[in-house]
């Protein structure tokens, strides 16, 4: 999350370097379409992770999300923008897997204490990534994209040696959602209505706010504040 926390605020002075116009709506455009990008391959990932284990399909998002900012420290044009965001976008459900991993490590009596040392974990890196982000952007932008790249393919091989392989014994009706998701079939047939995500109307409200921040503020600060971010 520390990789994620110096790229976000960056990511439309990445856009500016690269446009002749129109910088902020590009970058709201990027962050559209990773967010639509997530929303499709987020349950793919989630069911494959449920087939094969948490680990082998974490280590696969962080390493898209490595290779993603490695591209954003060598873009030289929109395309590459584009093709990193999208990678990221594709590979981008670290933080759901890793939640999803510590349920499945914990019993009931430590699985809230290790979801919270997870979120504690998402907070400290977008508290200290943008700061990181912010300081090393003062020798261009290209430093803080290989620097998060860095950490993130670090995460990957210290994930790849040391995190243990866990694969939880799956039930029929498992198998059946597996199948609705990559065979074909309505998912309505095997899970009852209860079980939908009931608390998604109320987050949705405030995703909109979210994504205005993350993208178009740092434009709009950047001439009152005389924020310089530099482009190499």
């Amino acid at each position: 999350m520390l990789g994620y926390g110096i790229m976000l605020p960056l990511l439309p002075f990445f856009v500016q370097a690269h446009a002749s116009a129109g910088g902020a709506a590009i970058a709201g455009g990027l962050m559209s379409m990773y967010s639509t990008i997530q929303l499709v391959s987020g349950p793919i990932l989630g069911a494959l992770s449920d087939r094969y284990g948490r680990k082998p399909i974490l280590l696969f998002c962080l390493l898209g999300t490595a290779t993603s900012y490695l591209l954003l420290g060598l873009a030289n044009s929109l395309i590459i923008i584009f093709l990193a965001v999208f990678i990221d976008g594709l590979t981008g459900s670290n933080l759901t897997l890793a939640h999803a991993y510590v349920a499945d490590t914990t019993n009931a009596e430590t699985r809230a204490r290790g979801l919270n040392y997870s979120q504690l974990a998402f907070g400290l890196g977008i508290m200290a990534g943008p700061i990181l982000g912010g300081l090393l952007s003062g020798y261009g932008l290209s430093l803080p994209a290989l620097v998060a790249s860095f950490l993130t393919f670090a995460n990957t091989v210290f994930g790849f040696f040391f995190l243990p392989r866990i694969i939880i014994p799956r039930t029929p009706r498992d198998q059946a959602v597996f199948t609705s998701l990559f065979v074909g079939g309505s998912i309505h047939e095997h899970l009852p209505p209860e079980e939908y995500p009931k608390f998604s109307g109320c987050s949705l409200p405030a995703q909109p706010r979210l994504c205005w921040l993350a993208d178009e503020f740092p434009i709009i600060l950047q001439r009152p504040l005389w924020l310089d971010a530099r482009a190499e």
